[in-house]
């Protein structure tokens, strides 16, 4: 009987002894990536709030460097565009009105002019050749232009005659 109780109590003991190795290297592996997780979220948040951060200075550079350079590059692009326009040399074509309105990161104008010829089949290839020229400028987004129309005066037929255009458009500030 002492045998077998012995055989029993050693039989039992080694097989809790081997559980208990089992569990010991169980726990051992999950605490090892327990801590490897840990790290690597602490690794992480630092990440995420570098990140923020760095975030959070750019979108206030970005905002300051906006409103603050906003006005200069709208001025420098609207100057630009007047300029451009005196350049083109057009004897027959006097611009009379020019309306420019700011938006964000861009503007539109209004420019009003006329056109001194005999007739509208005179006039048309000069308006076009403005036209074309101001289309050539960089940054143009948007252009339309109008049919010249005869201006009334008291001229006889064989003078010269104003025709009246508006083109208009939108031009991106650089």
């Amino acid at each position: 009987m002492l045998k077998t109780f012995l055989k029993t109590f050693l039989f039992t003991s080694l097989a809790l002894i081997a559980v208990v190795i089992i569990l010991e290297g169980s726990k051992s592996t999950h605490s090892n990536a327990l801590k490897r997780q840990k790290v690597e979220h602490t690794v992480i948040t630092e990440k995420i709030s570098t990140q923020k951060k760095v975030r959070k200075e750019r979108a206030g550079f970005f905002s300051r460097t906006f409103f603050i350079d906003y006005p200069i590059r709208l001025s420098y692009s609207i100057s630009n565009f007047i300029r451009k326009l005196s350049l083109k040399p057009t004897p027959s074509l006097k611009l009379t009105e020019i309306n420019i309105s700011p938006d964000i990161e861009k503007f539109s104008f209004l420019i009003e002019g006329s056109i001194r010829s005999f007739n509208i089949k005179g006039a048309l290839p000069k308006l076009l050749n403005f036209y074309s020229y101001i289309d050539s400028f960089e940054n143009i987004l948007y252009l339309s232009h109008s049919e010249p129309e005869v201006v009334k005066n008291n001229n006889s037929e064989r003078m010269q005659k104003d025709f009246r255009f508006t083109i208009s458009g939108e031009v991106e500030t650089e």
